[in-house]
């Protein structure tokens, strides 16, 4: 095939190892009595425990940062310290002049995995501070650096470990299996997800073997098919400095870049995106630094309403895992280390390992979590990626039917229902579904309740992302929204949705973010008008932290409100009725009750700081902040707060569980009182639901955060007597 890129040749190269890391030579006569007569490999009886054997190699000891016993080692020609080095130095919890104690050990079949033997090198560290000028030092806990172990051939058979990956990204032997999963998928499903769409410009990038015919097109000056292919590209720009070095299109450069683009000005991921195109014999790409004219107000609010489009009609979206930042290659595979290794049991048996660390872009694997993670290579480079924490990127991918996804070690690929991995024999269900699985599930069974759970669950993810621009929160999902509401047929206001309004304004934090007081929580309320505005109080969009929805299954939540609608102003409701907004509210006629009582910080159970308030008829309310509380607060007098009640629903198990856990390791003094309330509770009470809020002016509140009240302890009763008043919650 023309342009396809050479054959990938295996490495001859073997590594020079210090005295201490000959050790890494693995030794399989510790495995003889689990070999036969005719030496045939009984290794799967070795190891009969859950998490598999560890076998002890040796111990080390350093200084951070520089490290001064892996230097001299690595300087002096051992591959595997500095490999170890450059690992820790990528660490960044780490202080300086803190004491580090390295563990070296195999891991060995764990249970979960029984295709695996030798399956991973890991480094336990001890890391111990400095804290004070006597050097006196402090144990400050253990984590770990991971390393794959990898060969090949009668190596990799006896051993059991993982296949080694090629030695480039971008081979023959790559593109080929692309290729023909993506032909297979094509016979399968043909184009039934594709529109009749094109985006408004593409970058041309020539036919595959081309070299400098790159230019940008703009397709509605020519006549193009009603379908055309072409590939779009998720990546990061990285920090300022990175993308001030980003070639973009401008209302000054875009004419030039229509005449023609230079290659050599493109960073690092754009060019790696030109060389899979043309691999993949495609003619155009979509990148939005090029594709979209920035700077340009219009242009962009107008193209970023599209975004979800383009990316759901690319013929395959690629998504740069392994870089951080435009100016870094995706093709780029980590440098691995090689040491022989000879079987003790089978000495005509000889062969190579190698390593290279897991992706943990700046932090470590907790030690006691590592082993059940196991070699699920697409989890381990997609959660440890930075292109994953980027805010954008969660649209990119939902939007996308099929990725190519170019991660730190290999290359994973996600068809619309089956993900398949470099050199791994067989095939998975895909392990995070896009949003089109999901509506073609609705238009099967007309049943919004899994969209809405779907909605609610991404928007968790997508609050523990970044953006360079918060005001970009809204654009950023605003492809999606609109691929939704178009299907539902439901009516999307600042992040919620009309006919799942009430279950979507009980979204609660359940990450500590900064502590800070309520003082300064109702300070960052922006209100409608400011220059600052980006979101309501009231929308989770409000929030930058990971956060948690009733489950829409277990909890039918029926309105207890006369009335309740809510309301937004786009920015630009002709461009990107989705997008930037300059105005929300809610109204409801409803009822609220004011809290006399302290809260009482219940002891966390999780990640979560949920807090307990005893009402004046002993009713007991559960309560969570839109804030954080500093660690040392347990009890808390707020200001001027009420509860407005929302919804309800039938007493749930879970709660009823939460309750019983209060009562008794949180409330002893009033626990036989509520003891008689909860024994003779109703077996139809319902759990009462709402907001706790703030007022800022007549009739007008802001949230603060959200209650239950459990039936077996209130409930309802609270409101019961109380009057009907018109809230506007901004």
């Amino acid at each position: 095939m023309a342009g396809l890129p050479p054959s990938d040749e295996p490495s001859e190269t073997v590594h020079t190892l210090c005295e201490r890391c000959s050790a890494l030579s693995f030794d399989d006569s510790i495995f003889s009595d689990y070999v036969d007569e005719n030496s045939s490999t009984l290794f799967s009886q070795a190891a009969d425990d859950r998490d598999g054997q560890t076998i002890e190699l040796y111990e080390l000891s350093d200084r951070y940062p520089q490290l001064p016993n892996l230097t001299a080692s690595a300087e002096s020609g051992c591959a595997f310290c500095g490999l170890l080095r450059d690992a820790t130095l990528r660490l960044n919890y780490l202080t300086e002049g803190c004491h580090i104690t390295y563990h070296l050990q195999y891991l060995w079949r764990p249970k979960w995995a029984p295709e695996l033997g030798l399956y991973a090198l890991r480094a336990n560290l001890s890391v111990a501070h400095v804290v004070d000028m006597h050097d006196d030092i402090e144990i400050s806990g253990k984590s770990s650096l991971a390393f794959f172990v990898e060969s090949e051939g009668e190596c990799k058979n006896w051993l059991q470990t993982l296949q080694s990956p090629h030695q480039r990204a971008l081979c023959k032997e790559n593109v080929n299996w692309i290729l023909e999963h993506l032909q297979n998928d094509d016979q399968k499903f043909g184009n039934d997800l594709q529109l009749d769409f094109v985006p408004t410009r593409l970058v041309d990038v020539g036919f595959a073997g081309g070299s400098d015919g790159i230019r940008l097109v703009d397709t509605t000056e020519w006549a193009v098919p009603s379908y055309l292919q072409y590939v779009a590209l998720s990546y990061c720009w990285g920090g300022p400095s990175e993308a001030a070095q980003q070639l973009r299109s401008t209302s000054l450069s875009v004419q030039q870049h229509c005449h023609r683009i230079p290659p050599e000005k493109l960073p690092w991921a754009i060019q790696d995106a030109v060389k899979v195109t043309r691999a993949l014999c495609i003619r155009y790409l979509w990148v939005d630094a090029l594709c979209i004219i920035q700077g340009d107000e219009k242009d962009w609010a107008r193209e970023s309403r599209n975004m979800g489009l383009v990316y759901s009609n690319a013929y395959v979206t690629i998504c740069a895992l392994s870089s951080s930042k435009c100016t870094e290659s995706f093709l780029d595979r980590p440098n691995r280390v090689r040491v022989p290794f000879g079987s003790s049991i089978k000495p005509e048996l000889s062969g190579m390992i190698q390593f290279h660390p897991y992706p943990q872009h700046g932090s470590s694997m907790q030690y006691d979590a590592f082993q059940d993670l196991g070699p699920e290579f697409r989890w381990l480079e997609e959660s440890n990626s930075t292109w994953t924490n980027r805010g954008w990127t969660l649209q990119e991918s939902q939007m996308s039917p099929r990725k190519l996804l170019f991660g730190y070690s290999r290359i994973h690929l996600s068809l619309r229902k089956i993900d398949v991995t470099e050199m791994k024999i067989g095939e998975e269900p895909n392990s995070d579904p896009s949003v089109h699985n999901v509506l073609i599930d609705f238009h099967a069974h007309g049943d919004r309740s899994p969209v809405y759970e779907w909605w609610t669950a991404h928007g968790s993810d997508f609050e523990d992302r970044k953006l360079s621009d918060r005001r970009d929160k809204f654009p950023a999902m605003s492809g999606l929204a609109k691929v939704i509401a178009d299907t539902i047929q439901d009516e999307y206001v600042a992040g919620l949705w009309k006919g799942d309004l009430i279950r979507g304004l009980l979204w609660e934090t359940t990450v500590k973010c900064i502590p800070e007081s309520q003082t300064q929580h109702l300070q960052r309320c922006v209100r409608p008008g400011s220059s600052t505005y980006i979101s309501p109080s009231w929308s989770w969009m409000a929030k930058d932290a990971y956060l948690e929805w009733p489950n829409a299954h277990e909890h039918s939540i029926s309105s207890e409100c006369k009335s309740i609608r809510a309301w937004c102003q786009p920015e630009s409701a002709d461009l990107n009725p989705y997008g930037r907004i300059t105005d929300a509210r809610v109204y409801a006629d409803a009822k609220y009750v004011r809290i006399n009582a302290d809260l009482e910080l219940i002891p966390p159970t999780s990640n979560s700081r949920q807090w307990r308030a005893v009402l004046d008829d002993s009713t007991v309310a559960i309560c969570s902040l839109d804030w954080t509380m500093p660690d040392e607060v347990d009890t808390l007098a707020l200001d001027n707060a009420y509860m407005l009640l929302l919804g309800s629903h039938i007493g749930s198990n879970h709660i009823k569980s939460l309750t019983e856990y209060v009562l008794r390791e949180c409330l002893p003094d009033v626990e036989k009182g509520l003891e008689t309330q909860c024994a003779v509770a109703s077996h139809g009470g319902r759990d009462a639901w709402g907001l706790l809020i703030h007022p800022i002016g007549h009739g007008q509140f802001v949230r603060m955060g959200s209650f239950v009240i459990p039936a077996n302890v209130g409930g309802l009763g609270p409101f019961e007597d109380g009057e009907w008043n018109s809230v506007e919650l901004l």
